[in-house]
């Protein structure tokens, strides 16, 4: 009986230290929280933020993490760290969807961050649950048409400069003042093969160059412009032009 009871008495004992230790510890936490706030309000934004960083993780009041985080994002606002406002207040309304600010408490810049974020959070939701038709632009394959307008641009160049050669050679041959037959023909033989060889290049050119922009301004049927395909799952328009 008397082993009973004391063990009824350490029971009791422990009960009461647990109700009052929950009550101290988050007292203690609110008066932290406290002073983060004053911090703030006094303009010591890096030290909110250092002191919120430790705090707000180990709080176990809802109401009062919420706070805490939104302080945090608060503070990183006002060192104009504006990514790393726009992750907390992520977080925190991930977690807390129902959390908002006051306009009159929160300094103009840390209200438009925040709206950033609400709109932005939104736009995820409507993404996610209402996917739309996402229009995919192709363009017209060019290769073929850049390969045949550089041919003839290079027969082109290549039929002047054979002119050129052949135009050189027929100089030489009316400019001979010997009666050396050989060499008349050497002369001869030279512009004729040339004047031939870039008649042959220029008419190579003037072919490929219509073809080359027939190619670049050559339109698709209407009915191969566009086409339904499915892209990461989700329906997509392929236009053609």
């Amino acid at each position: 009986m008397h082993t009973f009871c004391k063990m009824s008495f350490f029971f009791l004992l422990t009960v009461c230290f647990l109700w009052t230790a929950v009550p101290a510890q988050n007292k203690s936490g609110s008066t932290k929280l406290e002073s983060c706030i004053v911090n703030f309000e006094n303009g010591e934004y890096q030290k909110t933020a250092d002191s919120l960083e430790r705090l707000a993780p180990a709080l176990s009041s809802p109401e009062q993490q919420m706070e805490a985080y939104k302080y945090l994002a608060y503070s990183y606002g006002m060192l104009n760290r504006i990514e790393k406002s726009k992750t907390i207040f992520k977080l925190v309304l991930k977690k807390y969807p129902t959390m908002n600010i006051d306009t009159l408490e929160a300094p103009p810049n840390i209200a438009i961050i925040f709206k950033q974020v609400k709109l932005e959070n939104k736009i995820e939701i409507l993404n996610s649950s209402h996917p739309k038709a996402i229009i995919v632009v192709q363009k017209k394959n060019i290769v073929v048409p850049v390969v045949v307008l550089s041919s003839s641009i290079i027969f082109a160049g290549a039929g002047a400069d054979l002119f050129y050669y052949g135009n050189q050679q027929h100089q030489k041959y009316n400019s001979v003042n010997t009666p050396d037959q050989g060499l008349l023909d050497v002369y001869y033989s030279k512009y004729r093969n040339a004047t031939i060889a870039g008649a042959v290049s220029a008419g190579v050119a003037a072919v490929l160059l219509p073809v080359s922009l027939y190619l670049f301004t050559k339109k698709e049927h209407s009915k191969k412009n566009v086409s339904l395909s499915f892209i990461n799952g989700y329906p997509s328009v392929v236009y053609s032009f």
